[in-house]
């Protein structure tokens, strides 16, 4: 996930980048603006505009891609500390319809934002190299977890009244008082 972080930099510098050249556009446009107002010259606005449509274009694809960079941060940040594969949790972790998130997760993909991953579609799932290992481990751990408390059960004492655990279905003796239970 390293690898995602600095991509996601980098696009992230690159959207800032734009908007900024669209901005300094946009002054240009003014001072333009306030030439032509002076001394009219049919070229000079002609020129003008045409930079003034580029710099706008620069804005408007800078803040399209900060916003991107927006989702691809929630994206990553939901399936690294989460585990969260599974396009249905996701696109309801984001608000996001399941098409619009499987449409940016392959952007991600093409974009290199994630590393050895694929997009499954038929279980609506992205499948990334080394992290679906891992929730795998995690999962078989809290089997293993859930097993050994469900082989353990808590009753109330009939001596004292505490509250004990004992084996499922053994006998145990009560730790404050020291009766059967």
């Amino acid at each position: 996930m390293k690898k995602s972080k600095a991509v996601v930099v980098a696009n992230a510098a690159l959207g800032t980048l734009m908007r900024v050249i669209g901005f300094a556009g946009a002054v240009l446009f003014f001072a333009v603006s306030i030439s032509l107002a002076i001394e009219p010259d049919l070229w000079g606005a002609i020129v003008g505009f045409v930079f003034t449509a580029i710099a706008v274009a620069f804005f408007f694809r800078g803040v399209k891609i900060e916003c991107m960079i927006k989702r691809f941060r929630t994206y990553i940040l939901l399936i690294s500390n989460q585990n969260m594969t599974l396009l249905s949790s996701l696109a309801a972790a984001t608000n996001q319809t399941v098409d619009f998130v499987r449409s940016d997760l392959q952007k991600m993909i093409n974009r290199k934002f994630f590393f050895d991953a694929r997009i499954d579609d038929d279980a609506l799932e992205i499948k990334i190299g080394g992290l679906r290992q891992a929730a795998t481990e995690k999962s078989a751990q809290a089997a293993v977890n859930q097993t050994a408390q469900a082989q353990w059960e808590t009753v109330k004492c009939a001596g004292c009244g505490a509250t004990a655990s004992k084996p499922s279905g053994g006998k145990g003796i009560c730790e404050y008082c020291g009766s059967p239970i």
